[in-house]
Parts: structure tokens; sequence; C-alpha cells
């Protein structure tokens, strides 16, 4: 027999929603600045391996925000 699940997720308090919103953006930051570590570590240690043109932009727009230039 299936669990009995609610048909509708319970309303968040704007202070609930507030802080998801704000850890989201956290997360993403962090997935960049994981990405920009892991790049910059492949260069340095002479991989050969360079940002993607696909991913320039993201790396451009998170360094823009940093004050960093790419």
């Amino acid at each position: 027999m299936a669990a009995w699940r609610p048909m509708h997720a319970p309303l968040m308090s704007a202070n609930q929603a507030s802080e998801i919103a704000r850890l989201r953006q956290e997360n993403e930051q962090l997935r960049m600045e994981r990405y920009l570590s892991r790049k910059s570590t492949a260069i340095f240690a002479g991989t050969g391996t360079v940002i993607s043109d696909g991913y320039r932009g993201l790396v451009e727009s998170f360094a823009d925000s940093c004050s960093m230039r790419v």
C-alpha cells in the first residue's frame, strides 16, 4: 500500500521562502567557484584544459559580480 502524501505542499512563510532563495543563490555561487577552481587548477597544472566557450559567459558574469577579470 502506498504511503499517504498530502495533495499540496504546505505553504511557506515569507522567511522560509527568502531563506530558500538565499540558499539557492549561495549554491549557484559555490558551484561557480568550484568550477573556476577546477579550471584554474587544470590550467596551472599544464594539462592544456581551458574554459570552453559554452561556460565563458557564465564565468565572465561571475567574475564581474566578484570584480575579477577573466
